[in-house]
């Protein structure tokens, strides 16, 4: 059952959360007839497979872009990316990188009016492999590796952590605290990736505007 529109609250529907991913060796994606070009890699270049049933939507319908020219940083935890950005898509957000983390733009204010509003990204880590989000979860032990007082920079805005949640991914499209516009909010979700399963929860980083030095 999707959550209706109620008033001044987004039109969250389905479950807004970045899909579950697994790393693998390069190569064995498929068999020989695999456009190696095509093939989606993380940070340190491993190739890298969806879950089942878990791959992006045709760009022609998310308006993926891999790269806006911006970056996100949170220099304490050797995170910098690029900034990318998509639409939700039948209410759900599944980058179709490995390499960025994305705005998504339907849910978000527009990065020039951050103080205004809450910002949305989203981006994907890995089990056996590299990508943004393994700067915050620890896929092999579990652990956050996030924690408030931590900055994360998105493109010329500086933001300090303020509470780190961990969301079953059912449950999050329904936290009404998350979904209520706030102004100067940040909130990065990422998937817990499990060894040799899909992933079930979403790490949900939330953090505040602060002024640059």
């Amino acid at each position: 059952m999707k959550p209706r529109r109620r008033g001044h609250r987004w039109a969250v529907v389905g479950i807004l959360a970045c899909a579950g991913v697994v790393a693998v060796v390069a190569g064995s994606l498929v068999g020989s007839g695999t456009d190696a070009s095509a093939t989606p890699r993380d940070l340190e270049g491993a190739a890298v497979a969806f879950e089942p049933g878990a791959s992006p939507p045709p760009a022609s319908r998310s308006r993926a872009v891999d790269d806006e020219g911006m970056r996100l940083r949170a220099a304490s935890h050797g995170l910098d990316v690029a900034l990318g950005s998509l639409d939700s898509v039948d209410g759900e957000v599944t980058p179709p990188g490995f390499t960025s983390a994305y705005v998504v733009r339907d849910r978000s204010v527009a990065l020039d009016d951050a103080s205004t509003g809450t910002v949305v990204v989203a981006m994907h880590a890995l089990s056996g492999g590299s990508a943004p989000g393994n700067a915050f979860i620890d896929p092999t032990t579990g652990t956050t590796m996030v924690g408030a007082g931590d900055l994360i920079d998105v493109a010329t805005t500086r933001y300090t952590v303020t509470q780190v949640r961990r969301v079953p991914k059912p449950d999050l499209a329904f936290d009404e605290y998350l979904w209520i516009p706030a102004a100067g909010r940040l909130i990065v979700i990422t998937c817990v990736p499990r060894e040799g399963t899909a992933a079930r929860d979403n790490l949900v980083v939330i953090a505040q505007a602060t002024p640059t030095p």
